[in-house]
Formats: structure tokens, C-alpha cells, sequence
């Protein structure tokens, strides 16, 4: 293929660098939801530096290491709200350097540079929902986010391996997949599964037996240190054996029957409507395969004109065509199913790459395929989480991240290079290239209409989030009001559980939850016992009770103490008494509100 000119990538790249800068300024403090997920990214690190042991002191469902991290940053740079978001910006700097490198392995500079565009306008600071934690300031799992990052990083390693093979690389590899274990299931899955494919095709390049070995022993002494770690800082506060089963929760956690029953999830992955699914699916495979073959077109004719004037003017006339499409669709275009081909394109970029490392000659281009099978491996197990209803809203800013920069590849590099024969490449890059940019500017645009909608601060001395005004919703004044009376009326040591979920509140009131449970959600109180938690509220006995407005028909049964939990909810009536009110009765459906309630003498 064609040399690109090296201005072109340092101006997308430039681009992208202006376009966070100014997504920081128009959505600073506007990304986190402050009731529904993201007050457990903040409250589990805070209590963690306050000296409480993850998994015995509070539930938590995922691996340690983000949540210790994060104590760790709030332990040196103090507790407030603005730490993480301003660990969530670096974070997300250094994960776009990341991402170009690793783009660079598989692609070349052009793709690269557009991938960094397409991650910033596109999934850094993205709000496709009503729910603003789905991006990469501030998610709603950091082990998730963390887990894609420390994966990255060992692509890049396994790269340098490649290349220069060294014991220093094999053990850093071995640490960083080690981290990525003690993340999130999922992410660790896939990337284990994308590190086991490349190592057993480069056991087929001839390594000696010997080395092999050594290799081997090398990258499982790294993968195990992390966890052995973990599991000595376990011991020392809750012994040897208590230390390995809480360990061993966050990976067993996840394949129990109650997750799978989950209709949340099974929605999610749209399983809930193969049919209709797997038709949304094909409408949107033809939609791509005709832009493509528009581009195709386009190539091939070009290709064909010999003069070079008629076919520079050829060129420009099928770009403006194109743009002219686009503009004319733009409207019409289904935005949420629009990535529902990324399962389809990854098993295609798949299948291509397996081909040249079954087949090609040269070395260093087979050592390549692999890594490009590697990459592939990782996007496609990680998206099977939303197999058929792919998307890059709610769970699949992440999911779906890395399957979209297999697709970017595929279609802006693979796709030309493969065809270069007889199409011209420069005419099918800058036509895809414009289709790429439409997307990226009608997912800006979605996030800027819920940006310009968030006018209300919450704020306390633990925390400050620009919310929805009182035009849009009640969540807002209600939690600040709510929060203002625990800081004014309740002693520092109070005690505060809040029900069935928000504990967001116990952040910004400084005000400690005494369970071990925190969110009171179906499936999650199926899971452990209703007469297990109604037992460890009266063990307990918090000194506040607060009660929202929570729907929770996703996760299977929509009012606590109506559809579920109607025990738990009358032991807390029985032993309350209201003293405070804002907004509407919660559970009611009758609009936002939040009470609290007293213990009773």
C-alpha cells in the first residue's frame, strides 16, 4: 500500500487531542450518575482506606485489585470525588497512547491515528444514556476499564517479545496478566484466552523445547505473584484460609446459576429475542456490506482511469458523492443497532489473519498474523457478553471497544491492502474514513444533548457532580436536600444503610454503612438469603434507614418491599420511624423521592 504522508495521522492526532480537551471542558463533573452505579466506585475504596477488608467487611462481586488501587490514590491524594475523575482522565491519556500502539502493530499510522479519534469522540468521556457512568472517566467498574488497560499492555509487550525476545518482557507479561486475573472475570477470560492462542501458534515457529520451557516457567511464576500477594495482604487480617475463599468468590461469583437466570444480563446479550435480534442483525450486515461496496465501486473505477488528472477528478466527485449520502442518511440512521455487525466483522478479520499465519511464508509477517489473532481473540471472547445485541452504549463502552478497533483495522487497512491490485486504496480510506467520521459526530452529538441537559450540582465535602436540572428530574435536589439533613442532623459516627440502592448518599454525608451489604437489588438478595441480610440489620441496627425511588424491573422484580424483599421492608418499618421526606413516596412509581427513617428508641 501507498506511503502516508506523515502529515495526515499528526493531524488527526491533533484532532483528537483538541477534541477531549474540549469534551473535558463541556462534560467536567458531568459523567458519573450520582445515585444508580457509581457510588460504589467511590464508597468501596473510601472504606477500604478507612481500614475495612474488601469481600469480609463489604460485599463486593469483582477481583481487588482496582478497588485496593483506588483506596491506595485515595490514601495519598485524599478522599473526594474529583480523585478519580482526575485518575479516570490520566487513565484515559495513557490508555489512548496504548491504543495507538497497539493499532500500530496490527495496522499502520492512518489507522492508528483514527482509532484515537474514534476512542475520544466516541467512548472517553461518551454518555449515550440517561445513566452517565458509561465511559472511561468515570465507569461503572473500574476492574473492567483496568482489566482492557493492563490487557493492552501486555499486547504490547507480547509485541516487543516478538520482536526482541527477553526474560525481562516474558516476567512483565506474566505480572500484567496476573493484574488483569484479579480484575473482572470476562476481561481476564479473554485475555488469557487471546495469550494462549498466540503462545501455542509460536510454540509452531521452531522454539527449542528447552526455551520453551524456561519461557513457560518465567510467565507463570508472573501470572501467580500478583495473586499470592493479594493473598499474604489477605492473611494478615483475616488468616490463610479465610484469605483464599474470599479470593476465590469474585471468579466463582459469576457462574453461578442466579447470574445466568439473570434477565438483566440475558437481555443484555439479546437472548431475550433471538428473532428479532438476529433480524436487526442482517439489516444492519446489508446496510454495511452496500457502504462498502460503494466504496469497492468507487476504488475499482478509479483504479481503471490511467490519466492522472481525470482520475484526481474522479476521486474528489466520489468523495463528495459519498459525503452527500451520508448527510442524506445521517437522519435515518438506527443508532443504537448500528454496531450490531461487529460479531460478524471480527469472525471475518478472524478468518483472514488465520489464513496468513496457517499459510504465509515470511516469518516476521506470520509472527504478525499472530499477534493480529491475538488481538481478534481477545475482542471477539469479550464480546460475547453482548454477542447478539452489540452495541456501544451502557456495558458496551468497554465490551465493545477493542471488537471496534479489530473493525477499524479490518476495514481501513485489511480491506485496501488485500484489494490494492484493483482498487485505488486512497479512494476506499478517504470515502470509509468519512463514514467512520459521521459516526463519530452523531455519537458526539447524542452525548452533547445529555451533557447540555445536567445543570444541577450536588455537591458536599466528599464529592461534587453536575446533574439533571429539576426539568428533567427530581433525582438531583432530592439527594442534595436528603444529604444536607444526615450532614446537619446526624452525628459523625452515625450509622446510614440505604435502600435499595445509593450509596452514593454515604460518600457525600460521610456517614458509614455498618453491613457488609450495600446494594439490595432481586437477584442479589435471592443470592444470599433475605433471612441472611434481615439478620445482619438487626445484628447491626444502623441508625438511619434511607429509602429512594428505585425501579428494578431490569433485574427482575420492580419495588423493594412490594415484589421482593417484603420481609426485610417490614422489619425496617417496624423498627423506624420516618423523620424526614423529600420528594415523592418512594416505591410508589409516583416520581423521585427519598425519606429517611430513625432507628426507634
Amino acid at each position: 500500500m501507498r506511503n502516508i504522508p506523515a502529515f495526515i495521522p499528526r493531524l488527526i492526532l491533533s484532532l483528537a487531542g483538541c477534541c477531549f480537551v474540549i469534551a473535558l471542558v463541556l462534560s467536567w463533573q458531568r459523567w458519573a450518575d450520582i445515585l444508580i452505579d457509581y457510588g460504589r466506585e467511590l464508597y468501596v475504596p473510601w472504606q477500604i482506606s478507612e481500614g475495612r477488608i474488601l469481600y469480609r467487611d463489604i460485599l463486593h462481586y469483582y477481583g481487588p485489585f482496582a478497588q485496593v488501587f483506588n483506596a491506595l490514590i485515595f490514601k495519598i491524594l485524599g478522599v473526594h470525588s474529583r480523585t478519580l475523575m482526575w485518575l479516570g482522565i490520566v487513565g484515559s491519556v495513557g490508555f489512548s497512547l496504548l491504543l495507538y500502539h497497539a493499532l500500530r502493530v496490527i495496522s499502520d499510522r492512518l489507522t492508528a491515528s483514527v482509532g484515537i479519534l474514534v476512542f475520544v469522540l466516541m467512548f472517553a468521556c461518551s454518555q449515550y444514556t440517561m445513566i452517565g457512568n458509561y465511559n472511561y472517566i468515570c465507569p461503572y467498574s473500574h476492574e473492567i476499564v483496568d482489566g482492557v488497560f493492563l490487557s493492552l499492555m501486555t499486547f504490547i509487550l507480547a509485541a516487543f517479545l516478538v520482536k526482541r525476545p527477553a526474560a525481562e518482557t516474558v516476567l512483565g507479561m506474566g505480572l500484567l496478566l496476573g493484574c488483569v486475573v484479579l480484575t473482572k472475570v470476562e476481561v481476564a477470560v479473554a485475555a488469557l484466552a487471546g495469550m494462549g492462542v498466540g503462545g501455542l501458534l509460536l510454540c509452531r515457529e521452531g522454539v527449542r523445547r528447552q526455551e520453551l520451557l524456561r519461557v513457560g516457567l518465567i510467565l507463570i511464576m508472573g501470572l501467580l505473584l500478583p495473586g499470592i500477594l493479594f493473598w499474604i495482604y489477605f492473611s494478615l487480617k483475616l488468616g490463610g484460609a479465610e484469605a483464599l475463599r474470599v479470593l476465590e468468590y469474585p471468579f466463582l461469583a459469576p457462574f453461578s446459576k442466579t447470574y445466568f437466570s439473570n434477565s438483566f444480563y440475558i437481555q443484555m446479550a439479546g437472548m431475550d429475542d433471538l428473532l428479532g435480534n438476529g433480524m436487526k442483525l442482517l439489516r444492519q450486515c446489508a446496510g454495511w456490506s452496500l457502504f462498502l461496496a460503494w466504496t469497492g465501486g468507487l476504488g475499482v473505477l478509479t483504479q481503471r482511469i490511467k490519466s492522472d488528472h481525470p482520475r484526481r477528478m474522479f476521486s474528489l466527485m466520489g468523495i463528495v458523492l459519498t459525503a452527500a449520502a451520508l448527510f442524506m442518511i445521517y437522519p435515518q440512521v438506527a443508532w443504537n443497532d448500528v454496531f450490531r455487525p461487529l460479531p460478524v466483522v471480527v469472525l471475518l478479520y478472524t478468518g483472514f489473519v488465520l489464513g496468513d499465519v496457517l499459510w504465509q511464508l515470511d516469518q516476521r509477517e506470520r509472527r504478525r498474523a499472530i499477534l493480529k489473532l491475538v488481538g481478534a481473540v481477545f475482542s471477539g471472547v469479550l464480546l460475547l457478553k453482548i454477542l447478539w445485541n452489540a452495541h456501544i452504549y451502557h456495558y458496551g463502552f468497554v465490551l465493545a471497544l477493542p471488537s471496534v478497533m479489530v473493525c477499524l483495522a479490518f476495514v481501513l487497512y485489511e480491506f485496501p491492502r488485500r484489494c490494492e491490485l484493483w482498487i485505488d486504496p486512497w479512494v476506499v480510506r478517504s470515502c470509509l474514513g468519512l463514514g467512520i467520521l459521521s459516526l463519530c459526530m452523531g455519537y458526539a452529538a447524542i452525548s452533547l444533548q445529555l451533557y447540555v441537559l445536567k445543570e444541577f450540582n450536588v455537591h458536599s465535602l466528599t464529592g461534587s457532580f453536575v446533574t439533571y436540572s429539576s426539568d428533567v428530574s427530581w433525582q438531583g435536589p432530592c439527594l442534595q436536600r436528603a444529604i444536607d439533613y444526615l450532614r446537619e442532623h446526624t452525628l459523625q459516627d452515625a450509622s446510614v444503610v440505604v435502600v435499595p440502592e445509593g450509596v452514593i448518599i454515604n460518600f457525600l454525608s460521610e456517614r458509614r454503612n455498618p453491613l457488609k451489604y450495600f446494594e439490595f437489588e432481586p437477584k442479589l438478595i435471592e443470592a444470599i438469603g433475605e433471612a441472611v441480610i434481615v439478620q445482619a440489620f438487626q445484628d447491626k441496627r444502623p441508625d438511619y434507614v434511607v429509602i429512594v425511588e428505585r425501579d428494578n424491573t431490569e433485574h427482575g422484580a420492580r419495588y423493594f418491599g412490594q415484589d421482593y424483599a417484603q420481609d426485610l421492608y417490614g422489619w425496617i418499618m417496624k423498627n423506624y420511624t420516618q423523620v424526614f421526606q423529600e420528594g415523592a413516596m418512594p416505591l410508589t412509581g409516583r416520581g423521585f423521592g427519598v425519606v429517611i427513617l430513625q432507628k426507634k428508641r
